[in-house]
């Protein structure tokens, strides 16, 4: 009777132990995994209080009025860029290029007499 029991003893060890071993490896792999997934939650959680940092500045920028500011600043530099243009449109070359001529045939003559090169 006692190696009977023995035997149906052995049995079981030889039939449980090895699912017991393979369970306590699996229960250390997921436990192993979990505690992966918590590290990566943390770094998520900071990830989640940075974008809700810059959410709040973006707020507090005040974009919209960012926006109308330089828009306004783009037309008023629009206009005078549009009047520098007209006021280079109105010179007259060919009359500014005699009028180089002439000072030039003015000039020359009294460098001259003043001693200067020609």
């Amino acid at each position: 009777m006692v190696g009977g029991m023995f035997l149906i003893m052995l049995v079981c060890a030889v039939l449980i132990v090895p699912h017991v071993l393979n369970i306590l490896v699996q229960t250390e792999t997921t436990i192993a995994t979990v505690q992966q997934e918590i590290e990566n939650l943390k770094a998520v959680e900071g990830i989640v209080d940075d974008l809700s940092k810059v959410s709040k500045d973006l707020v507090d920028a005040n974009l919209p009025g960012l926006v109308k500011q330089t828009e306004g600043l783009v037309v008023q530099s629009s206009d005078g860029i549009t009047s520098a243009i007209g006021k280079l449109d109105s010179i007259d070359i060919d009359s500014l290029n005699e009028a180089i001529v002439d000072l030039k045939s003015v000039v020359e003559p009294m460098a001259i007499l003043m001693g200067g090169r020609r």
